[in-house]
């Protein structure tokens, strides 16, 4: 199965958060294949430095998720799909114009939708309910975070 997780989806799978076990478990007992992207790649890398900035890593522990995340990357975990660009983002900005003025969509959350749909994604992981309703509108199968068994 190929899955495509949102960037806070990913997160989880780095860094613990209340719904990280149970992702985890599902991305086990599916044996799924993540699909990883340059967006996906940029996110996750500032998320993390987000954290440390904030203070809620130590520098110790960044290096540690650094490790964990290359090692991913490098060990096919996580599986790059590069999208043809151009499409995605004339995608996007159609979806944006359905979407972000009666749902209030962020626009990373609309690309990630769009680069899924130009996947080969079976399902797309989200925890935000806005995007998956806007995923869901667009053709995708969504499975909610708070939802996986």
């Amino acid at each position: 199965m190929n899955a495509y997780l949102d960037s806070s989806a990913l997160v989880k799978l780095y860094y613990p958060e209340p719904e990280s076990d149970r992702l985890e478990r599902w991305v086990y007992r599916h044996q799924a294949r993540l699909l990883f992207t340059p967006l996906h790649a940029l996110e996750i890398r500032n998320a993390m430095n987000l954290k440390l900035f904030r203070g809620e890593v130590s520098q110790a522990q960044y290096a540690e998720w650094a490790r964990r995340f290359e090692q991913d990357r490098s060990g096919g975990v996580l599986s790059t799909f590069v999208p043809n660009w151009t499409p995605v983002f004339s995608h996007a900005e159609r979806i944006a114009e359905n979407a972000s003025r009666r749902l209030g969509t962020r626009a990373l959350d609309i690309l990630h939708i769009a680069v899924a749909s130009d996947s080969p994604a079976d399902v797309f992981l989200t925890h935000d309910a806005r995007q998956g309703h806007v995923a869901e509108q667009c053709g995708l199968r969504v499975q909610f975070v708070s939802g996986l068994r």
